[in-house]
């Protein structure tokens, strides 16, 4: 990681001299020195500093704790003071400004040391707890539009796929073919919208990172001028990762790189085991990790806009020119922070950026490889179907039907309670319930399968939701479902999980 960069304002030049001698040769960057106020304010907005070391007495109109009160107000930079003495109430103008400690003199050199340390990881823990909660304000959002949403899309997604099974038109099928892309990329709009939602865990296997960044890297750069290069081991650790989620980080650094350099360069890709230990400057605990970097060749990025880079819809690009959301980062950062692991960017203007990621090493170094069939699952059975909304369940009585199952509906919990009671008694009982996890003014699937599961511990029922970060879809087990599975989806998924429930209600 780059040195931390230090503003010293000190009015002695001598001891200014001596102090920027001492952080030199423990290893920090002195960006400037100045020996007033006014001048430390404007040389702060300009560099941007990592720290700022204060006098608290300062020659001129203006003294370091007013100085500092400016600075942190308007940059909310760690502020660390230096002082020879103090009264009562110089130290109570102070400490309203929050600084990140003292520094009494005549200074020790590892007492100044510990002190810059702990300011600047108290600042950098700030930072990430800030912007936890701005990514949390945008996941309630998220959460509230993605029921109606994803029902939405559920709507159009099915009747595009059933279309495309009754006609042979080429040209017709060509436009139900964009019109699925289009759903799915209204679909993938909204998962990124729910990655910076709180809660809702990713779903984890041990995954060949190789692969999945290989893969990514050659899809997000087809069409462009820039070229990749990768430096990557083949003992390269497997990490526990939800491929999905760690290939829309990948892409989302890549297309970034990419657009960093209009008239061609290089992206260099690397990945390496690496050791973090606890007392290393990393917000992670200690243990295995893959660490991957991807560099350009372009512009760089300003100091200034470094500590903002993860926010919701901050760019410094020009919006009228740039595709994309915004939210590209911010995701990134959500979705690192719920692996685990961790993302950080080193950037110099004229020079490039690098963007680190980590990620946990799997503790099985071994791969498990799912394979899916290729064409949807015909069987025979009863199916129950609970949801809310009508056109869902429309929609989803001719997929069933299709697919060769017998439909019954309800519209909520204790409806779907009532006829499965019934059902149950009588010669022709169902053979799988879906339920959809939410329920406007009734019940919904999880107490819905609570209830069931009294009546008849047996059930096959699945948890179907517009919340694709919902606990509940990796958790389903626990819960007492036999089966999850997000809105929209594909047949192909719904026939597969229908065809192996059905079987085994009949063994």
């Amino acid at each position: 990681m780059d040195k931390a960069e230090i503003l010293i304002v000190e009015d002695e030049s001598v001891t200014a001299l001596e102090i920027e001698e001492k952080l030199k040769s423990i290893g920090y960057n002195i960006c400037d020195i100045v020996s007033k106020g006014e001048e430390a304010i404007k040389v702060a907005k300009q560099q941007v500093p990592d720290l700022v070391l204060m006098d608290i007495k300062l020659k001129g109109e203006m003294d370091g704790i007013e100085a500092a009160r400016i600075i942190r107000a308007e940059q909310n930079l760690p502020v660390v003071y230096l002082t020879a003495f103090a009264n009562q109430e110089m130290m109570k103008r102070a400490k309203i400004t929050e600084p990140y400690g003292y520094i009494l003199k005549p200074f020790d050199e590892r007492e100044m040391q510990t002190q810059i340390e702990i300011a600047l990881y108290k600042h950098k823990m700030e930072e990430e707890i800030y912007k936890i909660d701005k990514l949390e304000s945008i996941g309630v959002l998220a959460g509230g539009i993605a029921h109606d949403f994803n029902n939405l899309l559920t709507i159009i997604m099915g009747n595009s796929q059933l279309a495309k099974m009754y006609t042979n038109d080429k040209k017709i099928l060509e436009k139900l073919e964009e019109t699925e892309k289009a759903a799915m990329r209204a679909k993938d709009l909204t998962q990124r919208l729910l990655s910076v939602a709180k809660g809702g865990p990713p779903q984890i296997e041990t995954t060949d990172i190789d692969r999945v960044i290989k893969e990514t890297a050659k899809f997000s750069l087809s069409g462009s001028n820039v070229e990749c290069e990768y430096d990557i081991p083949e003992e390269l650790w497997l990490v526990d990762a939800d491929k999905g989620q760690i290939s829309q980080v990948i892409q989302n650094l890549v297309v970034n790189a990419d657009q960093a350099m209009p008239l061609g360069g290089k992206i260099e890709i690397k990945a390496e085991n690496i050791l973090v230990k606890e007392d290393e400057y990393l917000p992670l605990k200690a243990g295995r990790y893959v660490k991957v970097s991807i560099r350009d060749e372009g512009e760089g990025i300003p100091q200034k806009h470094i500590k903002n880079i993860f926010d919701p819809y901050y760019t410094t690009k020009n919006r009228s020119t740039v595709k994309g959301t915004g939210l590209g980062l911010s995701v990134c950062h959500s979705i690192m922070k719920r692996h685990n692991g961790y993302i950080s960017v080193e950037s110099k203007v004229g020079k490039g950026s690098v963007f680190y990621i980590y990620l946990p090493a799997a503790n099985d170094q071994t791969e498990k490889i799912l394979r899916e069939e290729d064409n949807p699952v015909f069987g025979e059975g009863r199916i129950l179907v609970m949801d809310d909304d009508k056109m869902v369940r429309d929609m989803a009585r001719e997929i069933i039907d299709y697919l060769g199952y017998e439909t019954d509906f309800a519209a909520n919990g204790s409806e779907a309670i009532n006829k499965y009671k019934l059902a149950k008694n009588s010669d022709t009982p169902y053979d799988v319930a879906i339920l959809d996890l939410t329920v406007r003014g009734g019940m919904g699937a999880r107490k819905t399968v609570k209830k069931l599961l009294e009546f008849d511990n047996n059930v096959n029922a699945i948890v179907t939701t517009g919340y694709a970060n919902d606990p509940i879809i990796t958790e389903y087990e626990k819960y007492g479902f036999k089966a999850a599975f997000s809105k929209p989806y594909k047949i192909k998924k719904l026939s597969q999980i229908l065809s192996e429930l059905s079987k085994k209600d009949k063994q």
